[in-house]
Formats: structure tokens, C-alpha cells, sequence
């Protein structure tokens, strides 16, 4: 829940302040905002890893969180979850394209929300 709100509230903000100036500098791509601070070819080698490691610590927290799910649910070792549920995003990811991953992001939104708000915050009353 806290990488959701963090992500939507910093969307909002960021929007909200500094789109007016990029839109009036004509700034549509991070190369195009770094390169009149670092140059051209050091803004582009800049915004790719940045650009390349947001997706790559989502895919790593996402990777490892369906496999922790089948080694709870199973019993597998962490090295036959990893791969079988990497095929299974590829397989629905491919099949059903964008909007069958939009779909997987609502219900898995919902299913973490029940989670936090209707098992864990009664939990943590309890327990403290």
C-alpha cells in the first residue's frame, strides 16, 4: 500500500509543479530535460539507467513476492517459483496484452487492500 500511495501521491505533486514549466520549456523526455544540464551524451547514458532501474526494482520486489507466495502455498524452493511465475506473467501478459495487466494490477491492489485494512490493521490492534 505505502509504494502505491508513495508513487500516486509523488505522480500528483510532481504534476501538479512542474509539468506548467515542461510543457512550456517543450520537455517531453527525460534526455530532453538532463541534456541542457549534462549534455547530450551524458544526459541520454543518465536518464537510460535511470530509466532502467525503476522497472528492474519493481520486477525484482514483484519477482519475489509471487515466489514467496508458491513457496507458502506449495512448498516450492524459491528456484522453482521465480521461473514458473515469470511464465505465467509472460503467458498472460502476452495473451491478454495491456489490458489484461491493468486487470492483474486492479485485483491485486484490491486483494492487498483487504489485506492491509481488513486482516492486518485488526491484527495489530490486537497485538498491541
Amino acid at each position: 500500500m505505502w509504494l502505491v500511495v508513495a508513487i500516486d501521491s509523488g505522480v500528483i505533486l510532481l504534476s501538479l509543479v512542474f509539468v506548467p514549466t515542461l510543457q512550456r520549456l517543450k520537455y517531453f523526455t527525460v534526455s530532453q530535460m538532463l541534456t541542457p544540464r549534462y549534455g547530450s551524451k551524458s544526459a541520454t547514458n543518465i536518464s537510460g539507467i535511470a530509466l532502467l532501474a525503476c522497472p528492474l526494482i519493481l520486477r525484482a520486489t514483484s519477482t519475489s513476492a509471487y515466489a514467496t507466495i508458491f513457496v507458502v502455498l506449495f512448498g516450492w524452493e524459491h528456484w522453482i517459483s521465480d521461473p514458473v511465475g515469470g511464465v505465467i506473467v509472460v503467458i498472460y501478459s502476452t495473451i491478454g496484452g495491456m489490458w489484461s495487466i491493468i486487470l492483474a494490477d486492479k485485483v491485486q491492489f484490491v486483494i492487498k487492500t483487504v489485506g492491509v485494512f481488513f486482516l492486518m490493521f485488526p491484527f495489530s490492534l490486537n497485538a498491541a
